[in-house]
């Protein structure tokens, strides 16, 4: 059984890296379209464009990949990590993608340095 798991996170990770290594300016601009799609803007701004309050410009020098994709996998978590909670959520939100939105949404993310 053991065996049958360590298979089953093996081949998670393995897709994962497929989908990474997939990356490129049409998965970057597929991203900009979840962003888009999931009205990311009512809570970040990006180039002038969306809530002021939380730019997220130049998330890429601060952010590894992982830690990007964490924020939009696990919000939760990685709000208790911050020094104090944020006046608006990300938890809250809830975001609910699928694989390839994810990485292509990590994708654009990783562009904004």
């Amino acid at each position: 059984m053991a065996r049958f798991a360590l298979l089953l996170v093996t081949a998670g990770f393995a897709a994962v890296a497929t989908l990474a290594a997939q990356a490129s300016p049409a998965q970057a601009e597929a991203g900009r379209k979840v962003y888009d799609r999931e009205k990311c803007a009512t809570c970040h701004q990006i180039a002038r464009r969306g809530n002021s309050r939380y730019p997220l410009d130049g998330v890429a020098s601060r952010l590894t990949e992982d830690q990007l994709r964490r924020w939009l996998v696990s919000p939760a978590e990685m709000e208790a990590a911050l020094p104090r909670m944020p006046a608006l959520r990300m938890s809250t939100m809830k975001p609910r993608l699928n694989a390839q939105d994810l990485a292509a949404l990590v994708t654009y993310l990783q562009t904004l340095k």
